[in-house]
């Protein structure tokens, strides 16, 4: 946003959680006006790379016709020229549940 990230709201979780070996890396750059996340995918174990938002209280969209989220990636090819699986998951919820993954 025009004042920056709130850059202790946010958090990375790998799927170390789940015996993974996946990595990734959460910093903010010019100021806090961006985010950059980078990681890499494992496929031997979990299986993915995360970025998690809290938030301290429910927040009102309705005002709101959407919201738009922006994704740059580049890939790496293995050994075999087989293109790294590529997602985007986005989960909203209530205070009372939390995804833990």
């Amino acid at each position: 946003g025009d004042s920056g990230w709130q850059t202790n709201t946010w958090y990375s979780q790998v799927d170390g959680v789940m015996g993974g070996k996946s990595s990734g890396d959460l910093t903010f750059l010019e100021s806090n006006s961006v985010m950059s996340f980078s990681g890499v995918i494992s496929l031997d174990g979990g299986g993915f790379s995360s970025v998690i938002k809290s938030f301290s209280s429910a927040i009102d969209l309705s005002p709101y016709a959407g919201f738009a989220v922006e994704l740059e990636t580049t890939s790496a090819h293995d050994p075999n020229n087989v293109d790294a699986p590529l997602g985007l998951h986005l989960q909203f919820h209530d205070s009372n549940t939390r995804y833990i993954g």
